[in-house]
């Protein structure tokens, strides 16, 4: 807050980047008046059977919001604790406790406050890339709002004979035929769940500009050193928040420190040692900040084995990620046929890594298994919701 009031203050700087300031305002008021509205005509955090998991959500909230320590009570078991991820949901509870909103009602303005900030976050990273409003704003709506192609059969279904309303976000969500689930971010708001998840979106997004900002300082090592101590603090957050995001950004963060020393053009051993040295910060601060969480939370074994079941197929695969790979299809023909197909530029390169990267989560849930996350139904769910964000940006 006092950062930002300091750079308020600099005339310079509010001159330049007032207009900015407006539309990054603009956007968080749309999508967040959106979201309200949408909650608005179904507030209700219980139904018999389009629930979903709120009264769980919900009890978590009350725990943290209520507790005078931590580990916080756990709200189902006398005397025992919260030993969950429960980061994301805390961080909400301290808006509710700061602004006294009855919880059941802060609850659904919560949930319009993370798909507003997502926007303006979206927006931010792509603004930065292409200092264009219209391609920002598309890339909100593409990632936030925006289904799957699985939604063209409830449409086409929907003609013949009028489908229950549930229908129309619940089908899209469980294309496979062995209970996956791959969902995405509108289904996750549409239908409510408070969960961790949905929480982290606004923290992923940030290690992600965050980590993209990297390639605009190669040339200062303090700067750089800032940005990786910086990143390390909210992989620290994140793990604390949603654990499944917490190898994903951990690796993208390598990645990206990967390329930027490929893309800095120095092949000084020193160059390598340095480099090097920002990957061992990367991995092992991010417990170090979290030492009080981690001290008090235990993991069972997720019980990760190859898997040997029936994959996903190519149809199934398309329906659920087509629409990003027919984008990025494009692309690469546009590159083609203007003849600029090289990858030397920055710009081109990041699409490039962030599309590698979304397909290589796509891919973990047909190589691994976990007995503890009950099979692919969650694997799927989490590295598909993953990969959906990266496609996205």
């Amino acid at each position: 807050v006092l950062f930002s009031i300091y750079l308020i203050s600099r005339k310079r700087f509010l001159k330049n980047y007032l207009l900015l300031f407006f539309q990054e305002e603009l956007v968080f008021l749309i999508f967040f008046i959106t979201l309200i509205v949408i909650r608005y005509g179904n507030p209700d955090l219980w139904h018999p059977v389009m629930g979903g998991e709120k009264p769980m959500d919900f009890a978590f909230l009350n725990s943290l919001i209520r507790t005078k320590y931590f580990p916080p009570l756990d709200p189902w078991f006398a005397q025992g604790f919260i030993n969950y991820y429960y980061f994301g949901t805390l961080l909400v509870a301290t808006l509710v406790k700061l602004t006294s909103i009855l919880p059941s009602i802060a609850y659904n303005i919560v949930l319009a406050f993370i798909f507003a900030q997502s926007a303006a976050s979206i927006y931010s990273i792509i603004y930065n890339q292409s200092k264009s409003f219209i391609k920002s704003f598309a890339t909100c709506i593409l990632g936030l709002v925006a289904g799957n192609l699985a939604q063209l059969s409830v449409i086409i279904k929907n003609f013949s004979s009028p489908i229950p309303i549930n229908s129309w976000y619940w089908n899209a969500s469980r294309v496979m035929s062995n209970g996956e689930i791959n969902e995405f971010p509108f289904f996750s708001f549409i239908y409510a769940d408070l969960h961790a998840h949905l929480i982290s979106l606004c923290i992923a997004l940030l290690i992600i500009a965050i980590g993209l900002s990297l390639f605009d300082t190669l040339n200062s090592k303090i700067i750089t050193l800032i940005k990786v101590i910086g990143i390390a603090f909210f992989i620290g957050i994140i793990r604390m928040s949603n654990t499944w995001d917490f190898p994903t950004y951990v690796l993208f963060s390598v990645l990206v420190l990967l390329f930027c020393y490929i893309y800095s053009r120095t092949k000084k051993f020193t160059s390598v040692l340095y480099y090097l040295f920002l990957i061992i910060v990367l991995i092992t601060l991010p417990s170090f900040f979290i030492v009080p969480f981690i001290s008090s939370y235990h993991v069972s074994s997720l019980g990760i084995s190859l898997y040997h079941g029936s994959g996903t197929s190519i149809l199934d695969y398309l329906k659920i990620h087509g629409l990003f790979i027919w984008i990025f299809v494009g692309y690469l023909l546009s590159l083609i046929i203007s003849r600029r197909s090289s990858v030397k530029s920055v710009n081109r390169f990041i699409p490039l890594l962030l599309f590698t990267f979304a397909i290589g989560l796509t891919i973990i849930p047909e190589i691994f298994d976990s007995t503890l996350a009950l099979g692919r139904m969650n694997t799927v769910f989490k590295f598909y919701f993953q990969a959906w964000l990266f496609y996205t940006i």
